[in-house]
């Protein structure tokens, strides 16, 4: 865990009486470009305790994200030999070896130091080629073992697959809980315009083992390496994450990260031109020159088709399977107050046109009606109407609301073509008013069940920053987009955070 105040102080001390302490000194004497000279020369940097803390965290994801790897190779190898009746010989040993290292060639273990949210729900996909290369491998050690050549040994690999990959997302979910329990808590400084840094203060608040060391103005400190340090140690920092700048000159921005590398301090950033084009863009190299070629907005006719067929398919699935549970709140609803079953409300969808939701009723019957007199308690941003005590929902629809059935129905939109699985938020039409000029290109895409705005909050984000993750959403869609927003959702809705 991370240590005391009192310890860190103590360490300070005796670093401070050290060779670093040298190197400070050269620091405050003469100029920057003399000091840094003089460490490169020397090949070190100030050693601070918040560097040594973060060397301890990485090093403790590092070490049980490979631990992961390699049991879920042995798991699924020893299930095999159980399962299959496969000659045990040292070559599947192996096995977990070549899941290490394959993790290792794809960047596995190296994400988690640059990234803030270190997630397992997000790398799924990054999973699946170490995972299916390692199989490989054993697949042909059993087969070389052997000697034999039949259907089982197809059978085998696919069994080998998929018990690897499942045990490896399952292990590395295990592994960063365990990481996060054992190492310091990341504390974060947010550098930026104060009044536009409060809202990526709030998100980061939000982010397991992260703690905010606080948020600083950008025109407050020289970012010198002296500078620098002193501010690290002030806020007892291991991150600093570059908010919301607005004018600031781009090569103070620069001095601040090649100065924090330096400490060895990490750097998260927000750079302004991402939050209008994302991040699928594609570097075009002329001779020494870069260019960004920036995706084009909406999806193409292929695509179209891709997302349509997905739709089809997970749609009639979850119909197929759900079927009695939702014939059982049905019938719960028609017993539980005079109504009917369904509530249908007009949203805009693709291009402007109005098309009917569906909804299991959670509310009395008429309770549209009802909704001036709550106007006064609306707790949600502009545009929108929530109010959490509301006393229109009947005591069915408190039930359906916590496990969040009442909208599954809205999979028959699906069906209709009115709707996708994923897509921007459908809003009624009072809502849809209030979105004018380039905000209306999200007409241009199917709503969706889910989306962006539902992994913020649906009543978390105002309608201009809705507008926004919609246009994002459309500027890099891919299937594999919309698989992680499913899965993400699946797993806010099981925390019960989706209303």
């Amino acid at each position: 865990m991370r240590s005391s105040t009192a310890e860190s102080n103590s360490s300070r001390d005796e670093l401070k009486t050290g060779p670093v302490a040298d190197d400070l000194t050269v620091l405050s004497s003469g100029t920057e470009a003399d000091a840094l000279a003089a460490q490169t020369a020397e090949g070190r940097a100030p050693l601070l305790v918040e560097v040594r803390e973060i060397g301890q965290r990485e090093r403790n994801y590092r070490w049980l994200l490979a631990g992961a790897d390699a049991l879920a190779a042995l798991l699924a190898t020893g299930l095999a030999v159980l399962v299959w009746n496969v000659h045990l010989s040292w070559p599947y040993l192996l096995a977990p070896v070549y899941a290490v290292a394959l993790a290792k060639l794809q960047g596995l273990y190296d994400r988690d130091e640059m990234a803030l949210h270190k997630t397992t729900m997000g790398e799924w996909r990054r999973l699946l080629q170490p995972a299916a290369l390692t199989t490989l491998g054993v697949y042909v050690t059993w087969h070389l073992v052997a000697g034999t050549t039949n259907i089982q040994h197809l059978r085998l690999f696919l069994f080998l697959l998929a018990v690897m990959f499942v045990a490896d997302v399952a292990g590395r979910i295990v592994a960063r809980y365990l990481a996060r329990v054992f190492s310091p808590v990341e504390r974060v400084l947010v550098v930026g315009e104060q009044d536009r840094c409060q809202d990526l203060a709030t998100r980061i608040r939000g982010v397991p083992g992260v703690e905010l060391a606080g948020i600083l103005s950008i025109g407050d400190h020289e970012w010198s390496v002296e500078g620098l340090t002193e501010v690290v140690e002030s806020y007892h920092a291991h991150r600093i994450v570059v908010g919301p700048y607005g004018s600031w000159r781009e090569p103070t921005l620069i001095d601040l990260i090649r100065t924090a590398k330096w400490i060895g301090v990490r750097v998260s950033m927000m750079p302004n031109v991402m939050t209008v084009i994302g991040a699928a863009t594609i570097v075009d190299t002329l001779d020494s020159m870069l260019l960004l070629g920036v995706p084009r907005f909406g999806l193409t006719r292929s695509s179209l088709v891709i997302k349509r067929t997905v739709d089809l398919v997970f749609a009639s699935f979850f119909l197929v399977v759900l079927s009695p549970l939702l014939l059982l709140v049905a019938v719960a609803i028609r017993l539980g107050s005079p109504g009917p079953v369904f509530y249908r409300q007009t949203r805009v969808g693709r291009d402007g046109l109005h098309f009917r939701i569906l909804k299991f009723r959670s509310m009395i019957d008429g309770a549209e009606h009802m909704r001036a007199e709550l106007d006064v308690h609306n707790e949600a941003g502009e545009g929108f109407f929530k109010v959490t005590a509301d006393p229109r929902v009947t005591g069915v629809g408190r039930v359906i609301r916590a496990v969040y059935v009442d909208e599954l129905p809205q999979l028959l939109n699906v069906l209709r073509g009115e709707m996708s699985l994923v897509g921007p938020r459908p809003l009624v039409v009072a809502e849809d008013e209030l979105l004018t000029g380039m905000d209306r290109h999200r007409l241009r895409m199917t709503p969706g069940m889910t989306g962006p705005w539902q992994l913020r909050g649906p009543m978390d984000a105002p309608l201009e920053e809705m507008a926004k993750m919609d246009y994002l959403y459309a500027s890099t869609w891919s299937v594999w987009e919309d698989l992680d927003i499913l899965l993400a959702t699946f797993v806010r809705v099981c925390r019960r955070r989706g209303h």
